[in-house]
């Protein structure tokens, strides 16, 4: 099965989880139009479009949801990154209340959907691991950020949330009933 992203952090995330349910992930990085939307919207376009090049795929589309910024940069978190940085958006909501979400969906011209989250404080850039907003993002309940202790974000991200149920509901359409 194919895994659409760009983002090779990703890719090794999301590869090592479905080892553990015995599937096994190929890196199909596909340069794709993408649409705006929610995030279910474009990962399932994302899907659907990939399908038709690739066959059965995993896609997903992930954000950074700052409550008092009314959740932005939400759906745009990427370009938000890329324009403003860690640094941009301290400035703009240090200390708010935030979340990471993942839609995940797998698509073999059927969508499985799967969705996850993980809630926390936008703090001052802390530690050199993991990616994106990783180094201001500090979970409830953990005193350090994802860039800190990559280990715990692997097993306690959005993502990993995300593709845990789309490869247990996966593993469910596997077995006999």
């Amino acid at each position: 099965m194919k895994f659409l992203t760009g983002n090779e952090h990703k890719f090794r995330e999301v590869r090592g989880l479905a080892e553990q349910f015995g599937f096994h992930l190929e890196w199909a990085n596909l340069s794709l139009p993408e649409i705006r939307g929610s995030l279910r919207e474009v990962a399932l376009a994302k899907a659907r479009d990939a399908f038709e090049r690739v066959g059965p795929v995993i896609c997903e589309d992930s954000g950074f949801f700052v409550e008092d910024l009314n959740g932005f940069p939400g759906e745009y978190s990427k370009w938000v990154f890329q324009k403003l940085g860690c640094e941009g958006i301290v400035r703009l909501a240090k200390g708010s209340r935030a979340c990471f979400r993942t839609v995940a969906v797998y698509y073999d011209g059927r969508p499985l959907v799967a969705s996850g989250e993980i809630w926390g404080e936008v703090v001052e850039p802390r530690g050199s691991g993991g990616f994106g907003y990783d180094p201001i993002f500090l979970p409830d309940g953990h005193s350090r950020t994802f860039a800190e202790d990559p280990l715990y974000k692997l097993e306690n991200s959005h993502r990993f949330r995300a593709f845990r149920t789309l490869f247990k509901l996966l593993k469910k359409q596997e077995s006999p009933v």
